[in-house]
């Protein structure tokens, strides 16, 4: 099991925009004692990217906080674990390295408070990971989903679409499912870790 913990309860969908139906079987609410990690770690990430003069763009839209919300969901429910050691910069866009006989695979967590389709934003330097995980975050009601998953090295023949802050490729086809990509990790019988 994780080492997070979560409230298990029935979810009222009502105020949770953009979370479907089969959504919800990927769905946590993060308790008193994993949501405070979550706040403290991204804070700590955004004091350290100051202290080194970084560009400063996460405290504006919280996207420190959905980024950690979007991790620990996805460690709950792959039995993970999570670092949550900040480092006040980029994680070149690796959140997990799942190993195998022949290599490691990357997967990273995009997380967004309005998950419609996974996007890569043009202006990222490093390439996709192997597989881009799609969750939806909403930080008023402490929740998180899993919507769906596909393959990083597709992401540059998705179309590019205009949105802000700049140009991004957005996934035209539909997601695969959460439960094919859990079943392909666990299939390998490797303990797998968190990018060190």
């Amino acid at each position: 099991m994780s080492q997070l913990s979560f409230l298990d309860e029935k979810v009222d969908n009502g105020g949770l925009h953009y979370c479907t139906e089969a959504d919800r079987e990927w769905l946590v609410r993060f308790d008193d004692e994993t949501w405070e990690k979550i706040v403290d770690t991204a804070n700590r990430h955004e004091a350290l990217a100051r202290k080194r003069n970084a560009r400063n763009y996460f405290a504006a839209d919280n996207r420190l906080i959905r980024g950690y919300m979007g991790e620990a969901c996805f460690s709950h429910f792959s039995n993970i674990p999570m670092d949550w050691t900040p480092t006040g910069r980029g994680d070149g866009g690796i959140d997990f390295v799942i190993p195998t006989d022949d290599r490691k695979w990357t997967l990273d967590v995009k997380a967004a408070n309005k998950p419609r389709t996974l996007m890569w934003m043009s202006e990222y330097r490093h390439e996709p990971a192997d597989q881009l995980v799609l969750c939806g975050a909403d930080i008023p009601s402490r929740r998180a989903w899993l919507r769906g998953w596909q393959n990083g090295y597709k992401v540059k023949s998705w179309p590019l679409e205009d949105v802000k802050p700049k140009p991004a490729y957005a996934c035209p086809t539909g997601l695969r499912k959460m439960s094919t990509l859990f079943a392909w990790i666990e299939e390998f019988g490797i303990d797998p870790y968190h990018k060190p």
